[in-house]
Formats: C-alpha cells, structure tokens, sequence
C-alpha cells in the first residue's frame, strides 16, 4: 500500500509483477486491501517513514485514523447477536414494566458496536428483574430497569469521558416522549451516573452500587455468561483475542479483586450473581485455544446463549 507523495520513487524501485500494490490516499482503502491480502497469522505493519504531508499533518494523525479504521472495520466483521437479543427482549417485555413502544425508541438509540450495544443493555436490564420485592418495591425495580436499558445509549465503541452523560441526555430526551411513563428520576439519574467505572469502589448511593455490579464488564452468573457476553469486547479495545484472554482479562481480574474481595459489593447484586469469584477459576480452567475458537464462533455465528452453552459443553 502506497501513499503520495514517496510512492512514485517506491514503485520506481520495485517490480510490480511481484507484488499486490494499492496506490491511494485513502486510509480506509488502505485497511480493507490489507485485511483481504494478509493471509491469516501474519501481519500488516504501517510505516510511518513517509509521513504524507500532502493528506496528514504529522505522524500521529496517520496513526490515529489508521488506528481508528481497523477499528471500524473490525467492528463490520461480526455477527449482530439477533436470536439472543429476541429472548431477552420478551423477557423483558413479559414483565410489564416497559412498553414494546418505550423499548423500541431505545433499541434506536444504540449502535452496531461488539460490545456496548443493545444486546449488553438487555443483558444488564434483565438482572433488575431478579431483585427482591423484600427489599426494593415495584417503582425502584422499574426504575432500575429503565435505567439499566438507557445506560450505554450512544456509546460509539470507544471509552469516552462523557458517556454516561451522554446516555443520561438521551434518557432525559426520550422519557419526554411518554410523559405518563412513571419512573422514579433520581434513581434513573443515580443508575446511569453510577457506571462511570473510575467511581465503582466509592459510590454510596445503593442504586449506584448495584448499577455498578450489573455493569462490571462480563463478571455474571457463571463462566458461559462472561465467555459469551465479554469476547467480542476485545474488537472495541483493538486487540488480538490471544492478549484479550491472556493479558487483558487477567490484568482486570487482579484490578476487582484488589477493590473487593467478593468482585461484587453491593449484597443486593451479590445475592443474584453469588459466583463472580467462580467464574474467575473457571476462566482459567479452559485453554486458550478453546478461548480462541468461541471467539472465532461469537464472532462469526448467531448463536444464543444455549446453543453456545451446548456447543462448548459449559455447565455450572
């Protein structure tokens, strides 16, 4: 792949009948004929010795939307988790807590990212259904639901310092457009703030602290949860799979267990995900090449949770 202006003096140095060449000044073009050319296992390295002065500034702003495409394109090369969506949408729906109209101008809200997306939010919604009734009444519960589904809405696949604000306006926005929905405001306001996850060891506000749980990047039920809702979380951060399950999770571990103990703080959160700790050993009991085929699966298939659950023969 080539940029202006150094390629003319490159081409005039190589034999072209020898090589599959790109001329453009096109980054993204430059990232789609590299991903179809670079056989499996084998890399394709940027050169920032010609800095192309003619379409960047510098160097870092090559990186930058070099680095921004494999992102994007990484992001286009996966499968939108479609059955599993279904099933948690009519669990949700069954509550009567939300209407089918509320829970669509949601879906709108959220995009086609691997991980915070839709699917992620009706994942961290479903476990609000599971509260006590002895401990929190009907409008807490709805509440915390509603909140939950607004929590990442607009996030763009990257970590950004005001996402939760982000979501907070768009919950703001849309509540609007159903004035006789009764949500309790401070609640919604305290779920949706309470998962800025620099704040999650010192938030004392109890909703806070159970939004945090239920949001805890992937630490849920049991071990096919974490593999099947967690993997494809490694496409937003840009990274290879193998570092994502062998640096990346591990170094994450460390960082929970060094805040709590138990992973999850709040005994309300603790009592509907009792074995985030199990799930942890679990992780490490499965090799990685077995990691690296579900991910290749996750990546790849619609599948459900049950069907992924037989398919790796996962059982608590």
């Amino acid at each position: 792949m080539l940029f202006p202006d150094s390629w003319a003096k490159i081409l005039s140095l190589i034999n072209r009948e020898e090589y599959q060449i790109l001329e453009t000044n096109s980054m993204k073009d430059a990232v789609e004929f590299a991903y179809k050319n670079t056989q499996k296992w084998m890399i394709c390295l940027l050169s920032t010795a010609s800095p192309s002065y003619s379409v960047w500034t510098n160097f870092e702003q090559k990186w930058d939307e070099f680095k921004q495409e494999i992102l994007s394109y990484n992001f286009k090369n996966f499968t939108q988790k479609k059955k599993q969506t279904k099933i948690l949408e009519d669990k949700i729906l069954s509550s009567k807590l939300i209407t089918p109209e509320l829970l669509g101008e949601i879906k709108k809200l959220y995009n086609n990212n691997p991980y915070h997306n839709y699917l992620h939010a009706l994942m961290t919604a479903h476990y609000s259904l599971k509260l006590s009734l002895k401990d929190f009444n009907i409008l807490e519960i709805k509440s915390l639901l509603i909140a939950s589904l607004f929590h990442d809405a607009g996030h763009n696949g990257k970590m950004e310092v005001l996402d939760e604000f982000t979501a907070l306006d768009h919950f703001r926005k849309t509540m609007d457009k159903f004035p006789d929905f009764i949500v309790n405001d401070a609640i919604c306001r305290n779920w949706i703030i309470g998962t800025v996850f620099k704040n999650r060891g010192t938030n004392v506000n109890k909703f806070a602290q159970i939004t945090a749980d239920f949001d805890v990047w992937c630490i849920w039920e049991w071990i096919w949860e974490f593999l099947y809702y967690g993997s494809l979380y490694a496409l937003e951060l840009g990274v290879s799979p193998q570092k994502y399950y062998t640096e990346v999770e591990t170094g994450y571990f460390k960082y929970l267990i060094g805040m709590n103990k138990n992973i999850i703080i709040s005994e309300a959160a603790r009592s509907i995900l009792p074995n985030a700790f199990q799930t942890i050993k679990d992780f490490y009991k499965i090799d990685l090449g077995t990691k690296l085929l579900m991910f290749e699966i996750l990546r790849t298939k619609d599948i459900t949770l049950e069907e992924f659950k037989k398919l790796f023969k996962l059982d608590n």
